[in-house]
């Protein structure tokens, strides 16, 4: 692909990730107005997809600006760039993970509090 069509691409994915997050947060939404399930994965999973379009536009200028910078339009450059995104991709996975952890913590001890207050 050529650089021009590549950074299109990018784009695209920056202006409709967002509004893909919109329409299924107002879906998730009217369903649990509904008597659905309300699940904070699926909140906390709409808010990563609503941010990763814009986040990976940003990253992808960013590096074109240091690797064009750099003079590296070679083999070493579009490695370096592919393990950038690898490297976002897991560090957004983690994190996620890691505070969804925390949160269900902090429910779970909320919990036992509140049954030590009522016996």
């Amino acid at each position: 692909m050529e650089h021009q069509n590549i950074g299109n691409v990018m784009i695209f994915l920056a202006l409709v990730t967002p509004g893909l997050a919109l329409l299924i947060g107002y879906g998730l939404r009217r369903s649990v107005e509904e008597g659905g399930a309300s699940t904070s994965r699926l909140r906390r999973n709409v808010w990563i997809l609503g941010a990763a379009g814009p986040a990976n536009l940003l990253l992808w200028l960013v590096l074109n600006g240091l690797l064009d910078g750099l003079g590296w339009r070679s083999v070493v450059g579009y490695v370096l760039a592919a393990l950038t995104f690898v490297a976002a991709g897991l560090a957004t996975g983690f994190l996620a993970r890691l505070f969804s952890d925390l949160r269900g913590r902090r429910r779970l001890k909320g919990e036992s509090e509140s049954r030590d207050t009522r016996e």
